[in-house]
């Protein structure tokens, strides 16, 4: 599901205060939902990272801010939230990997 962004702030390109328009995507909760109950729960790790990565999304890698007069796209931020969000993903991922490993050693010991 897509949604609009809008905020107003000073254009480097133009030089103007103007509006500068962002899409935004986020998770189908019911699809993952109706998901969980046919696989009898087995969706719920991709459900689990699909949550995680969405908020690192909403918090990092938002898409490109817009200025809805010069159509002026500010890459730079989106960049540097990309290389975030990169860093934060490969955390999750290890210590999720170190979690699921420490389970399955628990498990045959």
């Amino acid at each position: 599901m897509e949604t609009l962004a809008k905020t107003r702030k000073s254009c480097p390109h133009c030089g103007k205060i103007t509006t500068f328009q962002q899409k935004r995507e986020s998770i189908n909760w019911v699809l993952h939902l109706l998901l969980m109950i046919v696989t009898g729960g087995l969706w719920i790790p991709v459900f689990l990272f699909a949550v995680a990565f969405s908020v690192v999304r909403i918090g990092l890698i938002r898409g490109e801010w817009v200025c809805s007069e010069c159509g002026y796209v500010d890459r730079e931020a989106v960049m540097e939230r990309r290389r975030a969000m990169k860093v934060v993903s490969l955390a999750w991922l290890f210590f999720y990997s170190v979690g699921l490993i420490d389970w399955v050693l628990r498990l045959h010991l």
